[in-house]
C-alpha cells in the first residue's frame, strides 16, 4: 500500500514545470522528503486527469483508458500504485542526480523492472504536437501514461542535459526542473511559488 496522504487536489492545474514529462511525472506530489506526502493522485480518475493536462495521453487513449478504469476498477488501482511506484523511483534517481549523490540501487532497479514492463515494439507516431511514443496493439490502456514518463526518464537519464536537473530549494517542495536559464542559476520550480514565498521571507527577516 502507498504511504501517501489524500489530500484536496488540484491534478489537473499542476504547474508543469518540469520542463521534461518524466520531471512532471514526479511532480505530483509536495515534498517526497515526507513520510506522508501530499499526493495529488488520490486515485486513478485523478491520475487521468493529471495525464490529460500533461499531455501524456492522446483524447483516444484517455477515453480508452476511462472506459476500461470503470470495468475494472481492481486494474486501475493497481496501474495507481505501480505509477506512484515509479514516480518514487524516479524521485531518488533525479534528486541523486541533482546533489551530485550516486543513485541508489533499489531506485535503479525499481526503475529497470518498469522499463522492461513497457510493451514492446515501440514506434514514433505523429500527433497534433509532433511526433509521440506509439504503442502496439492490443495493451493495457491503464498503464500508457506511465510508459510515457518512462520513456521520458529513460531518455533524460542518460543525456548531458541531466545536469541541468534540479531540486527546489524552497521548504516542503522538493520539486525538480531542467534548469535552462541563461547561467544556470535557477533555484525554484517556479517564482510565482516558492520564489516568490523565498523573497517574502527574507524581506520579514530584514525587517526583524
Amino acid at each position: 500500500m502507498s504511504n501517501v496522504k489524500s489530500v484536496n487536489t488540484y491534478a489537473g492545474d499542476l504547474r508543469l514545470v518540469g520542463g521534461r514529462l518524466c520531471l512532471d511525472f514526479v511532480n505530483t506530489v509536495n515534498d517526497h522528503t515526507l513520510e506522508h506526502p501530499r499526493e495529488h493522485w488520490c486515485d486513478y480518475g485523478l491520475f487521468l486527469t493529471w495525464a490529460r493536462h500533461a499531455s501524456a495521453l492522446t483524447p483516444a487513449e484517455l477515453e480508452e483508458a476511462q472506459a476500461v478504469s470503470s470495468v475494472h476498477p481492481r486494474g486501475a488501482e493497481e496501474a495507481l500504485e505501480f505509477a506512484r511506484g515509479v514516480r518514487r523511483a524516479l524521485y531518488g534517481l533525479f534528486s541523486a542526480a541533482a546533489h551530485g549523490r550516486p543513485c541508489a540501487q533499489s531506485d535503479l532497479e525499481t526503475f529497470n523492472t518498469a522499463l522492461a514492463r513497457v510493451p514492446h515494439p515501440l514506434r514514433l507516431a505523429a500527433g497534433s504536437g509532433g511526433l509521440r511514443w506509439g504503442w502496439p496493439e492490443g495493451i493495457n490502456p491503464l498503464e500508457r501514461p506511465i510508459w510515457a514518463a518512462i520513456y521520458s526518464a529513460a531518455t533524460l537519464l542518460v543525456a548531458s542535459e541531466l545536469a541541468l536537473v534540479h531540486e527546489c530549494e524552497g521548504p516542503g517542495c522538493s520539486w525538480l526542473f531542467l534548469d535552462t536559464s541563461r547561467n544556470h542559476s535557477r533555484r525554484w520550480c517556479s517564482m510565482e511559488d516558492c520564489g516568490n514565498l523565498a523573497k517574502a521571507r527574507r524581506y520579514y527577516a530584514r525587517r526583524h
